[in-house]
Formats: C-alpha cells, structure tokens, sequence
C-alpha cells in the first residue's frame, strides 16, 4: 500500500508540472498538451506571423501575445493535408528542435525548467525545397497555466514560398487577427518588434501577387501607460502629471479609458486630464518605437 501510496503521488507530482523539457514526440500529430483539459476558446489574444528574410526559401517565424506564455509546440504543415513540412534552424535559448514523423527538426518547442514566461520569440523555418512548394501555414499550441490553453493558433496561408526577395522591402509580415486594444494600418515596410510597457502584434495583411501591400499592427500597452504618437509610437506613463489628493489606481483607470476610447489614426498628443488644483510632476517612464 505504501509503495503504492508513493507511485501514485510521483506520477500526480510529474503530470501537474507538465512538460518543462518540451512538448514530446508524440504529440506532434495532434499539438495537444497531454494535460487533459479543453482548450480555451479562442487565440487567447496570441498570435503567429512570419516576415520574409534575405534567404530564398527562408521565413522568420514570431510567436507573440498579449501576456507571456510558458510552453508551446510550432510547426509548419501544407494546407492540403496538414502534412508536416520544413526544417527549422539555430533555435533561440529556451527553445530545441523536435523530430516529428521522422523528419529531423520538424518542429519547435520549450525548454523551460524555470517555468519563465516568453514574449515575442523568434524562429527560422526554411523549405525543403523550391520546386514547386505547396501553400504553408504555420501552427502553435501556446500554454500560459496548466489549465490555460490555447490551440490551433495559426498564420496566413504562405502561399509563395520561395518569393524572391526584392532589394526595395526590407521585410513582409504577414499574421493572423490577434486581441489588440488600439490599432492603425501599416505600410509594408513598417514593422514593429517590442515596444517596452506595452505590446505590439501584426494583425491581417491584404497580400496581392505575392507581396504585402498593407496590414494592421495592434497595439496595447500595460497598466499604468497610455499610447501616445501617430508614426512614432510610445506607452506613456499615466502617471506623468499627479493631482494631490488623486489616488494613482483612479488617476490611472482615467487615463487608461482615455487612452483606448481615442483613436491613433487622429494624430496623438500629450493630454490634459482635466483636473483643477495643484499638480506636480513625476519622473515620466517612456518607451517609443519608430515605425
């Protein structure tokens, strides 16, 4: 009973702390956890969007949310048959290669022992070959808790994947629909990697002959700061100005409804939040991005 006893709590003990090492190989047809439970409804505001490198054949493919994620399994399959397709090369740290049907380093997963959250990790995936590759989407399953996830997670259909790079496009990105709080349409050329104390995801692309004509970038930014800029983007601290007597979770929840309710596309300014009475300055705690 004993020996038992000590069987059952080991087992419990390894299946509630999940997979640190990754996700395994045989769970590279399904892209399921193994934990379970449903998935979530929903991308759960992640996303999968890939920019077109120097390299023909080649694509940098991110992994980005609005809030970190702890594990994930990435793989490239053709859109007719969902088949498993590609190499993928030099993963980042935390990350390691996986072996699925065979193939060599077919896929990607987490290496993360310490249970740290990533933020907008990217891979290098590359075609097999360009003779005639068929169209190609790109795949996750992202794990935030044990008991959040969130699968089928996917890009655009890549239907060009040997388009030759053009010396004029620095990068293409192209994504899929993500949960941003504020947006505006990019240029092509226009793309956005981190922004500190917020958020950044490229949304739809519209894609004409093989190329990215526009698309949508979303923004959002953490508690506490606001978006402020039109072509040159930052999350502003709400913090900036301070009434006495204003307490910051009030200051900040006015600023912050302020901040989502305007529109980017109208111009951005610094604003005047309307109180009267004495006011001082704070440090201010900025963070920009060019676009």
């Amino acid at each position: 009973m004993a020996a038992f006893l000590a069987l059952f709590v080991l087992v419990c003990a390894t299946y509630v702390e999940g997979w640190p090492s990754g996700a395994p190989a045989s769970q590279c047809a399904t892209m399921r956890t193994g934990h379970g439970l449903p998935p979530r409804d929903g991308n759960g505001g992640y996303g999968v969007f890939l920019t077109r490198t120097p390299t023909t054949g080649e694509w940098q493919v991110t992994l980005n949310g609005t809030a970190g994620f702890r594990g994930f399994l990435l793989q490239a399959r053709i859109e007719t048959g969902g088949e498993i397709v590609g190499t993928w090369v030099d993963p980042p740290p935390g990350t390691k290669l996986l072996a699925c049907g065979g193939s060599q380093d077919s896929a990607v997963t987490h290496v993360n022992p310490d249970r740290q959250h990533f933020h907008n990790v990217n891979f290098i995936w590359k075609t097999n070959s360009c003779d005639s590759p068929p169209p190609v989407y790109f795949q996750a399953t992202f794990v935030t808790k044990y008991d959040q996830i969130y699968e089928g997670v996917r890009s655009e259909v890549l239907r060009n994947v040997c388009i030759q790079p053009t010396p004029t496009s620095a990068s293409d990105p192209v994504g899929n629909p993500s949960d941003g709080a504020r947006s505006s349409l990019g240029a092509p050329c226009m793309a956005p990697r981190e922004i500190a104390h917020g958020y950044v995801q490229e949304g739809p692309a519209e894609v004409r002959d093989g190329e990215t004509v526009t698309r949508t970038i979303h923004y959002s930014c953490e508690e506490g700061h606001e978006l402020v800029g039109q072509e040159r983007i930052l999350c502003q601290s709400t913090y900036d100005e301070e009434e006495h007597g204003d307490t910051p979770s009030d200051h900040s929840h006015h600023a912050h409804r302020a901040a989502t309710e305007e529109s980017l596309t109208s111009g951005s300014h610094h604003r005047s939040h309307g109180h009267s009475g004495h006011h001082h300055r704070s440090p201010r705690q900025v963070c920009t991005i060019a676009l």
